[in-house]
């Protein structure tokens, strides 16, 4: 017996089997979720933020789509509310936003492919 679990042929087990075939099919799906984004309280807090951190600047972090919140109406918000910089993790996060009409500045998180070059130097 291994440490943890119990061993069976060369795999470790921990109370439960792996599903599989039709035990995987009987597993009930997930629920449907919906979220709903105030965007008047993004603003809101936004300018809350901006003014505590005056004179220094403010950079709204709208990676991943604004966490799943929809990157173009926050960014668009943000900005509107007193951020003067976005910051995205893709390259193409900050074309999305470039497309939408968005011209403040964009701050990558994340080291560009050298692939990407071309494209950066477009926006």
């Amino acid at each position: 017996m291994a440490r943890g679990g119990r061993v069976q042929s060369g795999r470790r087990h921990y109370g439960h089997r792996p599903r599989t075939g039709s035990a995987r099919r009987a597993v009930r799906p997930v629920r449907a979720t919906w979220v709903e984004i105030d965007l008047g309280a993004v603003a809101h807090n936004v300018a809350v933020i901006a003014a505590a951190v005056a004179p220094a600047a403010l950079c709204a972090v709208v990676k991943a789509d604004a966490y799943g919140h929809g990157d173009v109406p926050v960014a668009t918000t943000a900005l509107a509310a007193g951020a003067s910089t976005l910051a995205v993790a893709l390259v193409e996060e900050g074309v999305r936003l470039r497309e939408a009409g968005i011209t403040a500045p964009i701050l990558l998180l994340s080291e560009p492919d050298p692939g990407d070059a071309a494209e950066l130097a477009t926006w």
